[in-house]
């Protein structure tokens, strides 16, 4: 889920203006593109796209962990002053997830149980979330209350519901009901990840 505040330059903009912003946020790099739906109404489509690697543990064992940051969505926004400052209304294409290896050792305690490097083989973890993702947002900017150069700046939460875990081991010889149970346990340190809060800061151009 997203919230988003964008502060620009300018005045209202007739029906038919088009605006394009190209910035950061957490959502990753990013570009939208902005057309006024009259005064006080105007339409926005966006796109987002980051790769972040990273070492972390979870349940216990090390991993090397990607988090691949893709999304894509529209947006109505409604500037009920018909200037910058505007309400976001949208819904996310939502393809943000996180993979990881889990690192190299001599044994592993999966589910309780511990197992050597050949019973294990390769130990691999996924997280998804669901693919659409409500966005509610405010701020200042966008189609609406932008002339030539502008700036902008993004706060916001996206709904992303609950996280889905998913673990899988190459080797034979670990128990279906102990990777089950660390599956549990991966999925438990993830749960709080519906909510995904958003900051941005970027430029804008009307044309």
């Amino acid at each position: 889920m997203a919230v988003v505040l964008a502060l620009g330059a300018g005045g209202a903009r007739a029906a038919g203006g088009a605006v394009l912003g190209v910035g950061g946020s957490s959502l990753g790099v990013g570009a939208w593109l902005g057309f006024a739906a009259g005064e006080r109404v105007g339409l926005r489509v966006a796109a987002h796209g980051f790769d972040y690697d990273y070492d972390g543990t979870e349940a216990g064992i090390p991993y090397s962990l990607t988090l691949d940051l893709r999304s894509a969505g529209a947006f109505l926004d409604w500037h009920p002053w018909g200037g910058g400052f505007r309400v976001t209304l949208g819904v996310l294409g939502n393809g943000n997830e996180i993979t990881a290896k889990a690192d190299s050792l001599t044994s592993y305690v999966i589910g309780g149980t511990t197992y050597t490097a050949a019973d294990v083989g390769t130990l691999t973890a996924k997280v998804d979330f669901r693919r659409a993702a409500p966005y509610l947002g405010i701020g200042w900017g966008g189609a609406i209350g932008t002339s030539g150069l502008g700036f902008y700046a993004d706060l916001g939460v996206m709904y992303q519901g609950s996280p889905r875990a998913r673990l899988s081991v190459t080797g034979s010889g670990v128990s279906a009901a102990d990777l089950a149970r660390e599956q549990a346990e991966f999925q438990a340190s993830v749960d709080d990840y519906e909510y995904q809060p958003v900051l941005g800061l970027g430029l804008s151009f009307s044309f």
